[in-house]
């Protein structure tokens, strides 16, 4: 109510701050309240932000999750596919990126899609490989890699993603 005082209606404070209370909602499995803050952030993230921005993605994202959450996997995709197009590409996104990449790898797994899944989890991988992220993002996303590999039927792959998680948790 503050900011809105002092930054009006329409603002790229305003969306952040909207974008941030409709995850603590979520977070406190308030799915009904979160959507409706995010259904509202979105849209300003976009006109204040812009299509490509970060917040713009973030916004996207955090509703694709909550959309998930709520059981409505074709927005929840198609939220993070919006989220992944205004990520990709803009400097400083790429763990993000791999994320949301993530995210939609699971989405693909299950609806029963195996090799999108790998697909999606190999690329994410590669951008956390290349882009330095932590050892339990990184470790979570061969386990992920190794468990639908497994269940694909690729039992090399999915022991060799393992095995790397394995090793990287050892040496932390």
């Amino acid at each position: 109510v503050e900011r809105r005082r002092l930054y009006g209606e329409e603002h790229p404070d305003i969306a952040v701050s909207l974008r941030k209370l409709g995850w603590v909602l979520f977070e406190r499995q308030l799915l009904d309240s979160a959507e409706r803050v995010l259904r509202v952030a979105v849209p300003m993230s976009r006109r204040v932000h812009g299509e490509r921005h970060p917040e713009t993605a973030e916004a996207l994202s955090d509703l694709a999750v909550v959309m998930q959450a709520r059981g409505n996997r074709a927005e929840s995709e198609q939220l993070h596919l919006a989220a992944l197009e205004a990520q990709r590409g803009v400097a400083g996104q790429e763990l993000p990126l791999a994320s949301t990449l993530n995210n939609l790898a699971w989405l693909a797994e299950n609806r029963g899609d195996l090799d999108s899944a790998m697909a999606l989890f190999r690329e994410a991988l590669e951008l956390k490989r290349r882009f330095g992220a932590d050892v339990q993002s990184l470790s979570n996303g061969l386990v992920a890699l190794a468990t639908v590999g497994s269940r694909a039927g690729q039992a090399t792959q999915a022991d060799s993603a393992a095995r790397e998680a394995l090793r990287r948790r050892r040496a932390a």
